[in-house]
């Protein structure tokens, strides 16, 4: 399934929100821990409620784009390095943002989103530390 996910993957981090949405399975999790913000669930449970929280964050920019810096294969999870950038909706403040997830797959399914703050963790969590 290796490939299958990087190339999951890739196409999502290449396509926008919907690719992303369409990938989440019914009780996915999404783990902020790793990566706090304010008015931000530490745990989000299921598609829809996952949906929501990523739809909100992105409405608080103008101007928002994301994409994938790199995207490192481990089997039934990826790493995902990101780039957000962004202007404050209602201040116009530009916005920029590095973070690193790691995303779980099953049957083609994401089914565990784990947000860091730093990269090396991120490759730690999913078993690629050197």
């Amino acid at each position: 399934m290796s490939q299958e996910t990087r190339d999951l993957a890739l196409r999502v981090t290449q396509g926008g929100a919907q690719e992303f949405f369409d990938l989440l399975e019914e009780y996915v999790v999404c783990d902020n821990r790793g990566h706090p913000r304010p008015d931000v669930a530490e745990v989000i449970f299921g598609r829809e409620a996952v949906i929501r929280e990523y739809t909100t964050w992105w409405g608080t920019f103008d101007e928002y784009s994301v994409r994938a810096e790199s995207v490192t294969d481990s089997g039934r999870t990826v790493v995902v390095r990101i780039k957000e950038q962004g202007r404050g909706k209602g201040s116009g403040i530009p916005f920029e943002s590095e973070n690193t997830q790691v995303w779980t797959f099953r049957k083609a399914q994401i089914i565990h989103i784990e947000l860091f703050r730093n990269h090396d963790e991120a490759l730690e969590a999913a078993g690629l530390s050197e």
